[in-house]
């Protein structure tokens, strides 16, 4: 079995280092085309050492021939390096050996073979960080340069780093750096971990090896994080005025600060980068929706500006788009995640607004054109600005195409750009037509995951509707695949322009889903009316979006079934399962800060160390970290912002120790609960974002006394500061602001 899995990893791992761009190239381990091809690291060393490691005391025994006092010495600094939960202060002990007169040429050589390794490290960003484009799309930073496509586990072959001697007083810091690189690539790359053997492989081998170490240094706490030991992380202080909800939020939104401030003072280079490879940084945003979208925070919005800035200056991006030609799902990335971001950070902003423009651009000169049945659909799923792959293994529309497309649906809905909306609707009547087909079995009124180029037949280039290809990764574009935002954009497409057949597959859909729910059997083979109802779970993102713009309650008993607390409360009115995924979150942020700072070596898994590794370990599991519900409770929103944003209100101050809880929002009113921590008011603006054309008037009660009312006007050319409200917030006392139309 070893040798099996052994060959697999080889095959992953060389699969990422073909030095031409080319479609055909095998993908990277995590689904990314090899296009850009990267540089495997292969060891040299020719150490082949596979004994089996001594007792770690050894590390600290002197031999019989050496000076007892020196050797101690020795030992006595490499005892401290590890000590230390200080990368750079372990760094620094283990550099300063270089001239210490104990040092024999064999403990010599250790040193200096791991010596540039820990620097890579700890000083990744000051030494190592190369400003400008990098040779793979992702995980091409400075965070994991130390060993990224380099670890493999030990199968009796050669390791990294080099293996030292295990009566070594250097083993355990070999050991120390080896256990989490073998763990790191483990939560980076499931398909290492999909197995119990592979599990076994990647994690159980790092754990065996930080086993080891914390025996030599057990105060280090960061090793036994990685043990099933987690580190407290301090609480924010009880206020005992502070209502539950609002207690609850403000730990856990101080604690999404002090995370996001980490990566923005400690990570971020001056060209951007967060240290993870552009095309992972560029998805950080996507669990910063509470603090960067929710609020309007100066160097939250600087930051994320000084990343979209840094990627769209890449030669890559000279045209709009990425011109690295791989799956849609990954070149799509760079320029929609960049230009998403600062859509919804700077509202209005026309350079933003040019970039997403030029996306619509390039869809109508270049990546769609009509099939053999007169529908507008992508004719690939590989494209770059100037090239559409001819590769008939790729000639594919999918869902996944929705996230190319993904800052139009934006624009689109602030602008009401009336172009940009037939080319929007245009693409999306294909899929409703695909939807109603029976084609390849797939039942009527469900949404496939592709459209094959240039019939407009349902599926892809092999056989099964539910299977398509299209893609280097068999399963890329499987079904139910990107079902979530391609219900979301019909039924923004639905508000935006009133036309009913935009929801005529989300109707039909839910009715699947619901006799799924109720026990409907049948044939269960793949492919199936029972499979497929069985698959769509992920449409009731769509039915929150639809109920909050329609009010129709007819799907609430699907919504509940995946919704989060905030969710439910709006649906319901029952605070009891907010407060108890509240209460959850908080839990999860009171241990382990290393684990979503310090220790991260990929961004793009910045919030997985508990999921993807920690959680297979520990009696009592950490909740996932995941924004949604922090999101939607300050903006009022009933989903993530990604691809639709229905967000009511956005404050304009810090969002450390400001709480709000939005209760009510629609077209024309507005409600929620405040409460300031600390010993002195805030002021504050409130944005309101939602609000049709009209007179309104905002009143602001605190402890139940009119504390301010005054009156507004939102509507064109009303002003900036027309559809806002300036508040005074005393700190510790609950306060409610409300907005009602004046008709």
């Amino acid at each position: 079995m070893r040798s099996s899995l052994l060959v697999l990893i080889a095959a992953a791992l060389t699969s990422c280092s073909s030095d031409e761009a080319s479609v055909g190239d095998g993908p990277m381990d995590d689904g990314r085309d090899a296009a850009t091809g990267a540089d495997t690291g292969t060891d040299t060393d020719t150490d082949t050492d596979t004994g089996t490691d001594a007792d770690i005391g050894a590390a600290t025994d002197a031999s019989p021939d050496e000076d007892p006092e020196r050797a101690a010495s020795v030992n006595d600094v490499i005892l401290e390096a590890g000590q230390t939960e200080s990368e750079t202060e372990r760094f620094a002990l283990l550099e300063s050996l270089l001239e210490h007169p104990a040092l024999d040429d064999a403990l010599r050589g250790e040193r200096d073979s791991l010596l540039p390794i820990i620097d890579q490290w700890a000083n990744g960003r000051e030494r190592y960080w190369v400003p400008g484009d990098q040779p793979t799309s992702g995980e091409g930073g400075y965070l994991a340069l130390p060993f990224n496509l380099r670890v493999l586990p030990d199968l009796g072959g050669q390791t990294f780093p080099p293996r030292v001697r295990s009566e070594s007083p250097l083993y355990a810091i070999w050991a120390l750096y080896r256990g989490r690189m073998l763990i790191w690539s483990g939560i980076q790359t499931g398909g290492f971990v999909s197995d119990d053997d592979g599990q076994e492989l990647w994690f159980g081998g790092g754990r065996s090896l930080l086993a080891e170490a914390a025996q030599a240094f057990p105060d280090n706490r960061i090793i036994g994080m990685y043990l099933d030991e987690p580190i407290p992380w301090d609480s924010s202080p009880v206020d005992a005025n502070a209502p539950e909800w609002a207690a609850l939020q403000r730990e856990a939104l101080n604690k999404f600060v002090d995370i996001v401030e980490f990566w923005i003072d400690e990570r971020q280079a001056p060209d951007g980068q967060f240290g993870g490879g552009w095309g992972d940084d560029v998805e950080m945003w996507r669990w910063w929706t509470p603090v960067l979208v929710a609020f309007e925070d100066p160097e939250i919005i600087a930051a994320q500006a000084l990343l979209s800035e840094g990627i769209f200056a890449l030669p890559r991006l000279e045209d709009g788009y990425s011109s690295i030609l791989t799956d849609v799902e990954h070149s799509a990335e760079d320029s929609s995640d960049a230009i998403t971001a600062m859509l919804l950070a700077r509202p209005g902003d026309a350079t933003w607004e040019a970039r997403a423009d030029r996306i619509a651009d390039l869809a109508r000169e270049s990546w769609m054109a009509r099939n053999e049945r007169g529908f507008l659909q992508f004719q690939s799923a590989y494209f770059t600005p100037s090239i559409v792959s001819a590769n008939e293994r790729y000639a594919c529309d999918t869902a996944r195409h929705a996230r190319a497309l993904q800052p139009l649906f934006h624009l689109w809905r602030e602008s009401g750009d009336e172009d940009l909306g037939n080319l929007l609707t245009d693409w999306l009547d294909t899929w409703v037509d695909a939807a109603a087909s029976e084609e390849r079995g797939k039942p009527s009124g469900v949404l496939p995951s592709a459209i094959h180029w240039p019939s407009g037949e349902v599926g892809g280039p092999r056989p099964d509707w539910w299977d398509p290809g299209c893609a280097e990764n068999p399963s890329a574009f499987a079904f139910p695949g990107s079902l979530a935002p391609m219900t979301e954009v019909l039924v923004l497409a639905w508000q935006l322009t009133g036309d009913e057949s935009y929801l005529a597959p989300i109707h039909s859909m839910s009715e699947m889903y619901r006799a799924h729910l109720a026990g409907s059997v049948g044939d269960t083979s793949e492919g199936s009316n029972a499979w497929t109802a069985s698959k769509l779970s992920r449409i009731t993102d769509a039915l929150a979006r639809y109920r909050s713009s329609s009010g129709d309650q007819t799907y609430d008993d699907l919504i509940v079934q995946r919704a989060n607390g905030y969710v439910n409360f709006r649906l319901t009115d029952d605070t009891e399962e907010l407060l108890a995924n509240l209460a959850r979150m908080v839990e999860t942020l009171r241990y382990n800060e290393a684990a979503y700072t310090t220790e991260v070596r990929y961004t793009d898994r910045i919030r997985k160390f508990s999921p993807n590794y920690a959680n297979l370990y520990a009696d009592v599991p950490l909740a996932s970290l995941k924004p949604d519900l922090l999101y939607s409770m300050l903006s009022g929103d009933l989903g993530s912002p990604l691809y639709f944003s229905q967000q009511a209100v956005r404050w304009v101050t810090s969002p450390r120790d400001f709480t709000a809880w939005v209760v009510e929002s629609s077209s024309s009113s507005f409600a929620a609960e405040l409460y300031v921590f600390g010993t002195e008011g805030r002021q504050a603006e409130a944005v309101f974002c939602s609000l049709e054309p009209g007179n309104y008037s905002w009143t602001l009660e605190c402890d139940g006394v009119e504390v301010e009312r005054e009156a507004f006007v939102v509507g064109v050319g009303a002003g900036l500061a027309a559809d806002r409200a300036e508040l005074l917030l005393p700190s510790g006392v609950e306060c409610r602001l409300t907005v009602e139309s004046d008709v």
